[in-house]
């Protein structure tokens, strides 16, 4: 028998029936929708799926046996219930948060941000009982009790020397004993260039702070101790409810923010300034001395200050010897004295040198031409050199410039004449111009 030939296929799309088997190539087109509702296939597992039967067996290890599956039911059901609460507090504390990032960042224009969270409440008998003999906690109420009364008898003058006795004190009440501790402030200043930025404060880390000194007349423009800010390092960061029952007036409940702070010293037998061109020096109030600490109220803060250690002083525990609350744990000495670094950044050296747009300028005096310097013999002997190295580097040119006269040169006496008048007049000026943001008084 002979082959037969095969019959000729059809031109066109061959057709595809619907099969169970092959039924993932006719869900392609269900693919992308299925992706974006639940992801790829390797975002999620199949197991819980699978292990669903130990929750069933732990819903009847529950129940009493008896009807058991309304009973695992309910179980089931509130479980879910409970769950979608915790969803939905979470949920709830996110948004508080974010709200209150979002009033921290609207309220840029306010001088400071203390967090009015009340987590961490300092109840003051108990915390002074924890740290029995420390001189940082000595009249730590009376302090406390003649700072607030003042800032409420004296809005914006609280430290103006001014005692109050045990009557007096009567005044007010701090609610339950208790105090509200933070972890942070944060100061808002005005940068030269007229921008707002702000300086995080942290006991723990950053506590350097830097605040108008009592003797300045922002009016007169001047300063009689002769420098416009004294600085502290802050130790805690509160706030509290006071009861206040002045004499005349109704009664009234304040909430109010302040600082604890350790006052620093500025050493006044150490020249410095721009015409000196040395840093100023600090140190710390010793503990014997009444005002060695006090509390600050944060109106009155600055900046952050940027304090850098004398390293060749070391370090000393003559102004407050052994463990204290004022230092961080396991330190037992200080460093003795501290420079006040003004050249940080750009904003900080506008602070001291003045000139920023929209700034308040304060004249601060800083003597030239002093003939007793209290310094270190070794900074004397420096100077001494560099003064020798100097008087050589002059003749040499005073050398070469005779002769490059000889050889014809003209030399305008009038310019050099003008130059020399200018030289003293810039000597004669003898003060520091200092801007201060208007934002932060």
């Amino acid at each position: 028998m002979g082959r037969t030939k095969a019959t000729p296929t059809t031109e066109g799309v061959k057709r595809k029936v619907f099969n169970l088997v092959t039924a993932k190539y006719h869900a392609l087109g269900d693919y992308l929708r299925q992706i974006i509702t639940f992801g790829t296939t390797d975002s999620y597992s199949t197991q819980p799926g699978e292990l669903e039967h130990r929750n069933v067996k732990r819903y009847y290890a529950r129940s009493n046996k008896i009807r058991a599956t309304a009973q695992m039911a309910n179980i089931h059901r509130r479980e879910r219930i409970l769950q979608k609460t915790i969803k939905r507090l979470k949920n709830l504390r996110t948004k508080i948060a974010d709200r209150r990032h979002r009033e921290a960042a609207n309220v840029i224009s306010s001088h400071h941000f203390i967090s009015d969270s009340r987590n961490n409440p300092v109840y003051i008998d108990s915390w002074l009982e924890s740290f029995p003999g420390d001189p940082a906690l000595k009249d730590y109420f009376g302090k406390l009790h003649n700072h607030l009364l003042g800032r409420l008898r004296n809005p914006g003058q609280a430290d103006n020397g001014v005692e109050y006795g045990p009557v007096e004190h009567g005044e007010i009440t701090i609610l339950n004993d208790r105090l509200f501790e933070h972890k942070t402030l944060r100061v808002h200043y005005t940068t030269y260039d007229l921008q707002r930025n702000y300086d995080l404060i942290n006991p723990s880390k950053y506590a350097d702070i830097m605040a108008v000194a009592h003797d300045v007349d922002v009016d007169a423009g001047i300063s009689e101790g002769g420098h416009p800010f004294v600085y502290a390092r802050v130790l805690g960061i509160y706030h509290t409810d006071i009861f206040h029952m002045p004499r005349e007036g109704k009664p009234i409940i304040h909430s109010m923010e302040f600082l604890f702070v350790r006052w620093y010293r500025r050493d006044e037998t150490f020249k410095a300034g721009f015409q000196q061109k040395r840093l100023h020096r600090l140190s710390f109030i010793p503990a014997s001395e009444p005002n060695a600490f006090g509390f600050l109220d944060p109106d009155d803060v600055v900046r952050a200050a940027h304090l850098m250690p004398v390293f060749a002083s070391g370090r000393t525990d003559e102004y407050l010897p052994g463990k204290t609350v004022s230092r961080p744990l396991g330190e037992e000495d200080d460093w003795k004295h501290m420079y006040v670094n003004c050249f940080v950044d750009r904003d900080m050296y506008m602070c001291y040198r003045g000139g920023g747009i929209g700034h308040v300028r304060l004249k601060v005096d800083d003597p030239v031409n002093e003939e007793e310097w209290s310094d270190e013999e070794d900074f004397a002997d420096t100077e001494d050199e560099l003064n020798r190295g100097g008087d050589a580097e002059l003749d040499e040119r005073s050398e070469s410039e005779s002769e490059s006269s000889a050889d014809g040169s003209d030399i305008d006496d009038d310019s050099s004449s003008s130059e020399g008048e200018e030289l003293d007049d810039t000597r004669a000026i003898g003060r520091i111009e200092t801007g201060l943001g208007y934002g932060s008084l």
